[in-house]
């Protein structure tokens, strides 16, 4: 019987310990129904409700933009790309230009104040309402269709990025970022929320591929939906993830799906102790490309910090989500 038991355990964490590692346990963000070609943009307001272990998000007054419409007569700009480093001609439009017409007729509520950027491979960035209204300099966003060096021909096949090597004796990236048929292009790696302002060190810019849609929700309602009990230590952990692993990381499906959900199947707590989780986020793997891990080193986080992310994720695996409320 014993035996029997042991060899039951062993299954099961045999094959959770798979699902973490293979991406199973990754949020899958075609499980959201939205169109990941990037041949056209959704946009929506996020509704009241609860939205945990949900899968589908709730958009029924979606607006689908078709970029091959809205782009119809696009402009060529020579801009930095942020991303690579270099600086080419694009074809396309500025961001706000692309969605101006939709949203005037959105009329959005004056309590929304954050539009939700979605990508393709599932990440999230928030920026304020206005970066998406009217062009802005701190938020400087060109939505391509296509590029060309300065004396070459116009392509809409935007070349794939690798991850830096770690691995000196290996060449190639299994998973590099991949684009679909459009390419935000931002000429700045600087967000306000991220760790040094996304300057010199991580920036969410750095990871992203095409993006697919714009969900506009109050910055307030949604933060809530990640908050786990009323302890200091989770109040103060929930903000480290809101700096550092949201981009990436939901809760029970909610926020982003390009890394592993904080709660489900497994609640990640339990898998890696505050001295483990410091050393994932700090120190690079040798072999990371090989393997195609996808988690970016952040080599300016401390060992403070993540003792407080893993009180928070302790906490939020125990605490039921709260509803959005706008």
């Amino acid at each position: 019987m014993r035996s029997t038991i042991r060899n039951s355990l062993f299954c099961a964490a045999a094959a959770i310990n798979f699902a973490m590692h293979s991406g199973v346990a990754r949020g899958i963000p075609e499980a959201d129904g939205i169109d990941r070609s990037g041949t056209t943009l959704e946009m929506w307001v996020r509704a009241p409700g609860d939205y945990a272990s949900a899968g589908k998000f709730a958009r029924p007054d979606a607006q689908v933009l078709k970029l091959s419409k809205i782009l119809a007569k696009p402009r060529s700009q020579r801009i930095l790309d942020a991303q690579t480093k270099t600086r080419r001609v694009w074809r396309g439009m500025p961001l706000a230009d692309v969605l101006a017409p939709t949203m005037e007729r959105m009329k959005l509520p004056a309590s929304v104040d954050t539009a939700l950027l979605h990508f393709a491979n599932g990440m999230i960035i928030p920026v304020p309402r206005e970066a998406v209204e009217l062009p802005s300099a701190q938020y400087p966003m060109f939505l391509a269709i296509a590029f060309r060096d300065t004396d070459g021909e116009w392509s809409s096949d935007f070349p794939d990025i690798a991850k830096p090597e770690e691995d000196n004796n290996f060449r190639g990236d299994p998973r590099p970022i991949r684009f679909g048929a459009n390419r935000l292009i931002t000429s700045s790696l600087w967000h306000p929320d991220a760790p040094s302002r996304g300057l010199g060190g991580f920036s969410p810019w750095q990871h992203v591929d095409s993006l697919v849609a714009i969900e506009f929700v109050a910055r307030s309602g949604w933060e809530q939906q990640f908050a786990g009990d009323q302890s200091p230590s989770a109040i103060e952990g929930r903000k480290v993830f809101l700096e550092r692993c949201h981009w990436c990381h939901g809760v029970r499906m909610i926020g982003a799906r390009h890394g592993w959900d904080m709660v489900e199947p497994l609640p990640l707590w339990q898998k890696r102790r505050p001295d483990s989780l410091f050393n994932h986020v700090k120190y690079p793997i040798a072999d990371a490309t090989r393997r195609g891990l996808m988690m970016p080193t952040q080599k300016d986080v401390t060992s403070g910090e993540m003792f407080l992310l893993w009180k928070w994720m302790e906490s939020v695996a125990k605490t039921p989500s709260p509803r959005y409320e706008r």
